[in-house]
Formats: structure tokens, sequence, C-alpha cells
């Protein structure tokens, strides 16, 4: 089971906010506050999954996260050719 106590996560200042606003849009409860690490509160597996996936997607270069989905698109390939 989860622990439903907020998380701090450190990322940089820059990709803060950004992370707080996509996590905001996706129901996932978090606070932000100015010279302050993220605060996220994460409840369910799901909201863990988002959490991972927003700051993966800030914090990854583009080639990066291009190499990543091209991986999931030749792993789909593979598994319904199955």
């Amino acid at each position: 089971m989860l622990n439903h106590s907020y998380q701090e996560v450190q990322i940089v200042k820059s990709d803060r906010w950004s992370v707080y606003y996509r996590l905001q849009d996706l129901g996932v409860s978090c606070t932000c506050e100015l010279h302050r690490p993220l605060q996220i509160e994460i409840t369910t597996p799901l909201a863990a999954i988002q959490v991972w996936q927003v700051v993966r997607q800030e914090t990854l270069c583009r080639n990066q996260l291009i190499n990543w989905l091209e991986k999931c698109w030749s792993n789909q390939v593979t598994i319904n050719q199955k």
C-alpha cells in the first residue's frame, strides 16, 4: 500500500512549475511554494505513474524521449506479431 503523505521531488526550478501545473491538470494533489521543493501526494499507483511520466517528460532531452517512444512502438509491434 502506498504512503499517503506528501513526497518531495527535487527538480530544477525552471521545470518545477511546469511539472506542478501538469500534475494539477491530471488531478494529482501537489504544492509548490517559493524556494521550496515540489511536494506531491501520491495516493494511487496511477498517480505514481503520472508523476514519473510528467517528471520524465520535463527532465529528459527530446532525443531521449524520441528513443523511448520508438522502443515502445517496436515492442508493441513485436507483441502484436506473436
